[in-house]
């Protein structure tokens, strides 16, 4: 059987790895024998690179290059596109050809065609997001197995160094482009995700773009110039930026030159200038860190172990802050670059395991194999994960006559479940169909300021008085983080027909027809 190949698919530089048959994670070398792929995409003379030579020529021609495609997952084509040789080119699309980059390493290093891969995302990746990976799977010829959280998979690739007595553990991902914080419970060989939360347009990137700024103001105030009017100047100082953060994880100083406009200057960086610059920074992280342990009321001091994901994680400030918080250094036994591509890797052997007998899903464990648990090599055997957001739909308070969010599915809930709710009425006489517009976020939150992950038209209920037909309504999330909907009718157990509503919700149309209440 074809191995199911782990992919990290990341915002700055992606990777594919395999467990080999000693049960050995292994990454994939790429062409130029780098194990991490720079994520950025080039077009040229019709067909599209991927990795180094990319980011390179990028410099010379940025209209013809994307970089950073991850923040844009999930939005439609209408939201953001690329041209190239006359097509229109969705996120999905794009990032389809750096899965294709990494399927092709793949097989030439396997000696086999590869089909099936494990693609890990941000735990606070929301549904948009989430099947826009998939589809990217798909367009790259791949059967996406399973999405996993990026935290989770980093968690499963220090999973020899969790097994053991119960003990909490912080998983603080802080990519080039996402930032998540995972708190799980380990038990033995089994690994529970307690709660999670993040930002998945924050990252290691914004400490580039603080360099970035701080060196085309020096520029601008002594040479009279601003380099970042220039596209290929702004990529050329990009790079030169995150080579220097890089240098200031070790170094105390780093020297930046700026060629513009016929005109150059040299600035000398300090590890101090750097912290002192980027402090908002690290408190911004600090906060994160904080709201998840208050989800669950957990205090620093009941954190057993800190793991380190992410190569922005490298920076002392980081590794300082979490030191100070937790009255511990944070483990470093794993490649915080290659953490996530290894869980993924060992989620796809799991999964390999799992189809070759009958299927192990009980309460949202995965059963890793029929061979004693002491007998694998990985640590972890069992897992369950978490929904990142509360999941709810829009329903008409007729007491304030506005519009709610009704919670179906609480954030932190064990995935993949199955949540009903059955307190819904229809609201008017003689309705026979409503909107379901799934919501994420908080029932404190007013409806249109949460992010709509999807909207349905349900029909086909028999015409009776208002509040006479009573509606359940069940949310299904499954492993992947992928909602589905259903909509029955209370008494008669009818399922109700249903059909997905595309383009923007009119929620001035939605207050005046009333269409759902909640008792």
């Amino acid at each position: 059987m074809a191995k199911i190949v782990g992919i990290d698919l990341g915002t700055t530089f992606s990777a594919a790895a395999y467990v080999n048959d000693n049960e050995t994670p292994e990454l994939i070398a790429n062409e130029d024998g780098d194990r991490l792929t720079p994520s950025v995409i080039f077009y040229d003379e019709g067909e599209f690179i991927v990795g180094e030579y990319a980011k390179q020529n990028a410099l010379a021609e940025p209209e013809n290059a994307v970089e950073f495609i991850k923040r844009e997952m999930g939005k439609s084509i209408t939201e953001f596109s690329r041209e190239f040789g006359g097509k229109q080119y969705a996120p999905e699309d794009i990032s389809a050809e750096i899965l294709k980059t990494l399927k092709r390493d793949t097989e030439t290093e396997l000696s086999e065609q590869v089909t099936d891969a494990v693609i890990t995302v941000p735990a606070c990746f929301n549904d948009l997001e989430r099947q826009a990976t998939i589809r990217a799977g798909e367009i790259a010829g791949l059967n996406v197995q399973r999405i996993i959280n990026e935290p989770t998979a980093a968690a499963l690739a220090y999973g020899k160094h969790l097994g053991g007595d119960t003990s909490k553990v912080l998983v603080f991902d802080l990519g080039g482009g996402t930032f998540d914080v995972t708190i799980l419970e380990v038990k033995g060989q089994e690994m529970t995700i307690l709660a999670t939360n993040g930002d998945h347009r924050f990252g290691g990137k914004d400490w580039d773009d603080r360099i970035i700024a701080h060196v085309a103001e020096r520029f601008e105030l002594e040479q009279g110039e601003n380099p970042l009017m220039n596209a290929a100047a702004y990529l050329d100082i990009q790079a030169r930026s995150v080579d220097a953060k890089i240098q200031l994880s070790t170094l105390s100083r780093a020297t930046i030159i700026t060629n513009y406009a016929g005109k150059s200057d040299r600035l000398q960086l300090t590890q101090q200038e750097f912290e002192d610059m980027t402090t908002h920074l690290v408190e911004r992280c600090r906060s994160l860190v904080d709201l998840v342990l208050d989800e669950i009321t957990l205090t620093p001091d009941e954190i057993d172990k800190v793991l380190l994901v992410g190569g922005a994680t490298r920076l002392p400030m980081i590794q300082n802050m979490l030191t100070e918080h937790f009255g511990q250094p944070p483990e470093t036994s794993v490649n915080p670059d290659e953490a996530v591509v290894v869980g993924a890797a060992i989620m796809g052997e799991l999964l390999q395991s799992e189809q070759t007998k009958p299927r192990g899903f009980l309460s949202g464990f995965l059963r890793a194999s029929e061979q004693k648990d002491s007998d694998r090599n990985f640590g972890i055997a069992r897992m369950s994960d978490v929904c990142s957001h509360s999941l709810g739909l829009v329903v008409f308070d007729k007491e304030t006559s506005e519009l709610r969010s009704s919670t179906i599915i609480a954030k932190n809930t064990n995935i993949p479940c199955d949540v009903s709710r059955n307190d819904y009425w229809t609201a008017i006489d003689n309705q026979t169909e409503f909107a379901v517009i799934v919501l994420q976020g908080p029932e404190y939150l007013e409806p249109r300021s949460c992010p709509v992950r999807a909207a349905y038209e349900v029909f086909g209920i028999p015409p009776r008085p208002a509040g006479m037909t009573r509606i359940k309504v069940t949310y299904r999330y499954n492993a992947d983080g992928v909602i589905e909907v259903e909509a029955e009718e209370v008494g008669s157990g009818r399922v109700l027909p249903m059909r997905k509503k595309e383009g923007e919700i009119d929620w001035g149309a939605l207050i005046r027809s009333r269409e759902l209440e909640n008792a």
